[in-house]
């Protein structure tokens, strides 16, 4: 197995997703994909590996090369900037309601889990059911320690949800 082929199934399995629903979450075809995870292509095409590491909240050059570190770099206003995509036509701000620091690598990915969320279960959220579920989860993550190292698995951010 190539080292890509690793990275992509590590990456894979700590998401929690199946080839099939990432195939859904990023629009690369699920035969590509299960090429990748079978070490057949050592070096995928950039188009397609961009929006592959993105769906699975890791770096696109650590997921490419290996180099770097796994997760994406977050900044606070790149967070706020995925939270306000979440809003149609108005602005998410986040507002404290704890004493813990504002963490944008767990925003950023509380972000792409609620997207990922709706998606792979195909809730219909409203805008208002959005915010209240990142800020929920926000708050979920926070208080079950999570900081957004290392990334967080669909299937625990599921279990977070049902244990509320």
């Amino acid at each position: 197995m190539s080292k890509f082929a690793h990275r992509f199934n590590s990456a894979l399995e700590m998401k929690a997703l199946s080839r099939r629903e990432l195939a859904r979450l990023s629009g690369v075809h699920v035969n590509t994909l299960n090429n990748w995870a079978g070490g057949e292509v050592p070096n995928p095409h950039p188009e397609p590996l961009k929006k592959v590491a993105s769906c699975l909240g890791v770096s696109y050059e650590w997921l490419r090369t290996g180099e770097g570190d796994m997760a994406p770099p977050a900044s606070p206003e790149k967070a706020l900037r995925a939270a306000e995509r979440l809003v149609p036509g108005g602005s998410y701000r986040h507002e404290k309601r704890s004493e813990s620091p504002f963490d944008p690598e767990l925003m950023e990915q509380v972000v792409r889990l609620v997207e990922d969320y709706a998606r792979l279960f195909r809730k219909q959220l409203g805008e208002s059911q959005r915010v209240e579920l990142m800020e929920r989860a926000y708050q979920l993550c926070l208080e079950a320690g999570f900081t957004g190292r290392p990334p967080i698995s669909m299937s625990q951010f599921q279990k977070l949800l049902k244990t509320e």
